[in-house]
């Protein structure tokens, strides 16, 4: 017997929450049910500008009901402003868990109740964008062991980091910490030593590469300094100048 579609799966909880169908996620929905017809998978972006929060209760019953198996990719992407509750985008991310690939949360404003629960139990998606996100203090102690990409680029009030931040990361492999106040790299030598699979890391950008990924430029110098006898001294002094783009962060691995 066939499984129902996601868009019957949606109308049902629909109806269940007394909620009228968003036309945006009866669409996704659609092409998400056309993907698995030839791939035997779901694939899925949600754009969270395009819901409120009544919408997102039958969406997480979606993703339960379902169960993530079904899922190959789910993609949850914040583009320009929305105004969702802060309790229910947790639950939300839970509800996708492991099939998370691009979790996107640029400028969004939840308070420290929000970024404090996804720093301290983590989430598993592989790439993470908290562009521009206000944050108190970085202390990111949770399980993000999914993830090589995350973005902390214009998090301004980012001055240092807790010793064991960035434990739970054993597979992080790109950095960006571009404007933001850390100053004093020897002093967050301890938690980026917890990084065992980091290969990029950046403080600042190159005019050169905007928007088109690693500094070609300085792609031959990083080979050198990792064939080097005494790489570890000369990759410190260097590392602040090597990354990739914010473009490269949404790169699909």
């Amino acid at each position: 017997m066939a499984s129902p579609s996601l868009q019957s799966l949606y109308r049902d909880s629909c109806k269940k929450h007394h909620v009228l169908p968003n036309a945006a996620l009866l669409s996704w929905f659609s092409k998400a049910d056309e993907e698995k017809t030839r791939y035997r998978k779901y694939n899925i972006a949600i754009l969270l500008d395009q819901l409120m929060n009544g919408d997102l209760f039958p969406l997480i019953d979606v993703f339960q009901s379902i169960g993530t198996f079904e899922f190959e990719r789910v993609d949850i992407l914040h583009e320009s402003s929305c105004h969702l509750n802060a309790e229910l985008l947790l639950s939300l991310l839970r509800a996708a868990n492991e099939k998370l690939d691009v979790v996107d949360l640029q400028d969004m404003s939840f308070g420290e109740d929000f970024f404090s629960d996804l720093s301290q139990n983590g989430i598993s998606c592989r790439v993470l964008n908290l562009w521009s996100v206000h944050l108190q203090k970085l202390n990111m102690v949770g399980k993000f062991t999914q993830l090589h990409t995350l973005n902390l680029d214009f998090c301004a009030s980012i001055t240092n980091f807790h010793k064991d931040c960035f434990s739970g990361m054993p597979n992080l492999m790109r950095l960006s910490l571009c404007e933001t106040r850390v100053s004093n790299l020897w002093a967050a030598t301890t938690a980026l030593s917890n990084l065992p699979s980091l290969v990029e890391l950046r403080f600042q950008k190159c005019l050169c590469c905007w928007d088109t990924g690693p500094c070609h430029s300085l792609y031959g110098e990083k080979l050198k300094l990792l064939d080097s006898d005494d790489s570890d001294v000369k990759l410190c002094d260097q590392l602040g100048r090597m990354g990739f783009s914010r473009q490269a962060e949404l790169e699909k691995k």
